[in-house]
Parts: C-alpha cells; structure tokens; sequence
C-alpha cells in the first residue's frame, strides 16, 4: 500500500523543521556554522568551560507557510499565525551541551575521538557550545527572541553512563535537566523533550552493537522510565525518537555518521557493517523501542496527562517526468523513506513495496509487536528539508543495498528531454 496524502491527513502532524541551515544529514543545533558530516561537533569556538565564552546565537525554528510569488516578499507577523501555533527553538545534545567530563561516553564521543579524519574540521562534542554550563544564556537568548516552546534531548548517557536497565544513575546528570527544566518554566517557555537523538552510550555498542541488537529495547525503555520519573511533572510532551530514516541511512547504509557503518565494496573507509541488512535491522529496533516506550507512558504514567510521540524526517519525492515508470518511483522514494517508520506505526507494518522489494532482508513483526505499533503516537512530528525529483531504476549494478532497494534515482534537478 503506498503511502498517500489520506494517510497523513488523518494523522496529528507537529511541524518540526530542523533550525536554520546546517549541513547535509545534520541534527538541529544551537551554533550556525557545523561542517559536512560533523553535525555534533563543536560549532561555536568556545574556551573551555568559559562562564562568559563567545557564543554562536540561538537558531529559532520556525514553521512557516510558504510565502507566495507576489508577495514581494511581505514581512512575517505573529498576528498572521493562530493562537495555538507555536515558535521555539531546538537543539540535541550532543551538539551543543559539551560537560564531557560529567556523562558516560557515547557513539559520538568515540567517533570524533577515534577518527577526527571523518569530520571535516576535526572537532568534537567535549565542549560544543558549552550549553551544560550556559544553559541559562541560551534561555535568556530564546527569552529575548520571544519563542515559546523549546526541544532539546536528554544524553542518555548523561542520565545512565553505561545506558544499561540495571546501571547506576548519574545524579550529576539528573540535576543538570532539573535546573534546565526548572529555567524553562521560569521563563514560561515550554519543554519538548526527545530521548533519543543519535547519541547512544558508547558501552552498548561495544556490548551488542546498539541498535543492531533487540536488548537495547530493554535498555531503552528503562532510561526513558528514568526520564519520565525525574523529569515528567514539568514535561508533557515527549518524543521518543529523532529522524530514525536518518540515522539509519547515514549510520548504516552510507556510514558517513558514527557508528560509521556500512557494506565493503561501498569503498567508504567504514568501521564494518553490511548496507543490505544492517539499517533495516535498525530501524526494526527503533520502531520496537518506540512502541514499548509510547505502552511504558501511557499505562505507568497516564496521571502525568502528557503526549508522546515522534519525529520522522522526509525529503519529499516528485516525479521526474509524467511518465508511469517515474510516478511509480516517486511513491516507492516515499514509501522507503518516510513510509518506513509511518506505515508501522499506522498499520503495524512496513510498506508493502518493501516487502517486495527487499524481501527476507525485511525483519516481521510478532501479532504482539504489530499491535503494540499501531497508534503509538499522540502526535507525529515532520523535519521537512526538501523534496527530490524521483526516476525510475531499470536496473542495478551494484550488490543488494538499502541505497538501491527502491529502485529510485534521486535528484535535485529536473531533467531536460529534448525531442529529435
């Protein structure tokens, strides 16, 4: 079944575009300038632990309606958005908290640490923007900007260092977010708080593997408890996941981002990994640890009378030409990169031109599992950053990949067909 506009219009849509502009595959980050492939990494030169060090400004992410043609490019006014649309900032931890030395490591720390060559100025999260000691600046920052709402994620191995169900809590950590959390609500802006935004704790890769094991459900779920335990009466509106078609397309097709993982013969100098499994294995893994943390909220923490939910990436798909074989391309790019996560969620399973196409690569879902996805979601959040002109594959060349299982040619400009 693909996926269709009817879909997403019966489905509570939170706009979430990543701020400002950042590189290709980046997370949102506080700093404006963050090179190719270093999106955690440190943007803003900040002197270490500095209480009053230089800062790069906050980015505001805005959602706006597209501006039409003849506007003239009219100015944007508060009064021409409703009451209830919201202006915020955002941001991920890993790119601007820094504070390395208060946290467990995590994928990010072992990958900028052990190949500084695959980030393109050589930087790292240790001190980032050093938002862990100036967190109150950033809020005064957003104050002065006159946003109301603010996402940020929660280090996981700030919270547990070593990220395991049975591992000591960090009360460092802990407090850390409580006086964050406890700034926001002074300054009356609200929370949206996500668990997971690609920085793993570094001891369940090198345990299992991450993601790639299905323990890390286990593992996943208890630090989200953690969360919602110490930080759920100020926080009503969660967010389980951060772009899981990213993380699995960058860390595991493509490997241009830690773990760095992917196929030999791809001859991107990875740490290991197999394109035609592995981000299918992930996203399976993902897609089970959101559920069981949505099922976790709403039983043991109904009385908090908060929302979860997620947020899925998409770079849309346009046909390239009218023809059929295009139009079939446009719904496949589609179906493999936003319908991935969206279909489970909805139906309890994946697309059925993945099915097809990848086949026995494609992990099942148990009865259980299946029903557990279905509906777990309050909202869906979007990070929308473009859309691509979509051509049909005739054929493949290169081994089974997730980079090819679509049979799609992506594009970022239409093609010219001069006729004879």
């Amino acid at each position: 079944m693909a996926l269709s506009t009817s879909l997403l219009s019966s489905i509570p849509v939170v706009a979430m575009p990543p701020i400002a502009k950042v590189a290709p595959f980046s997370m949102p980050a506080a700093a404006a300038k963050v090179a190719p492939f270093s999106f955690p990494a440190a943007a803003a030169k900040v002197a270490p632990r500095a209480r009053f060090a230089p800062r790069a400004s906050a980015n505001p992410v805005f959602s706006i309606p597209i501006i039409p043609a003849d506007s003239d490019h009219r100015p944007l006014r508060r009064s021409q958005f409703g009451e209830e649309f919201i202006f915020g900032s955002a941001t991920s931890a890993y790119q601007i908290e820094g504070g390395i030395d208060f946290r467990g490591r995590s994928t990010w720390d072992s990958f900028t640490h052990r190949h500084p060559d695959k980030i393109k100025d050589s930087s790292n999260g240790d001190i980032a923007c050093n938002s862990y000691e100036l967190f109150k600046e950033d809020i005064k920052l957003m104050k002065e900007m006159g946003v109301k709402a603010y996402r940020f994620s929660i280090a996981w191995s700030r919270i547990i260092p070593t990220g395991k169900k049975d591992g000591k809590l960090n009360n460092d950590g802990i407090n850390y977010y409580n006086k964050l959390l406890d700034e926001l609500k002074a300054n009356d802006i609200t929370p949206f708080v996500t668990l997971f935004h690609v920085d793993s704790p570094q001891q369940l890769e090198d345990e299992y593997e991450g993601f790639l094991d299905s323990r890390i459900v286990e593992d996943f779920n208890y630090f989200a408890d953690t969360c919602f335990k110490y930080f759920g009466d100020r926080v009503k509106n969660w967010i389980t996941l951060n772009e899981p078609y990213t993380y699995c397309h960058q860390c595991y097709t493509e490997g241009f981002m830690a773990p760095a993982r992917c196929s030999a013969w791809m001859e991107q100098e990875c740490l290991g990994g197999n394109s035609a499994t592995e981000p299918y294995i992930v996203a399976h893994n993902l897609l089970l640890a959101h559920s069981a943390v949505v099922d976790l909220y709403r039983t043991k923490y109904k009385h908090l009378n908060g929302k979860i939910g997620i947020t899925l990436d998409c770079t849309w798909s346009v046909p390239m030409s009218d023809s059929e074989e295009d139009q079939k391309a446009a719904e496949r790019g589609r179906d493999f990169k936003l319908g991935w996560f969206l279909r489970p969620l909805v139906s309890g399973d994946y697309p059925d031109i993945m099915r097809e196409l990848v086949g026995r690569r494609l992990p099942t879902f148990t009865a259980e599992q299946s029903l557990k996805l279905t509906g777990s979601y309050d909202f869906i959040g979007i990070n929308y950053y473009t859309s691509k002109y979509a051509a049909n594959m005739p054929e493949v060349t290169t081994p089974p990949s997730n980079l090819t299982d679509a049979r799609v040619e992506f594009s970022g400009k239409k093609r010219t067909i001069l006729s004879t």
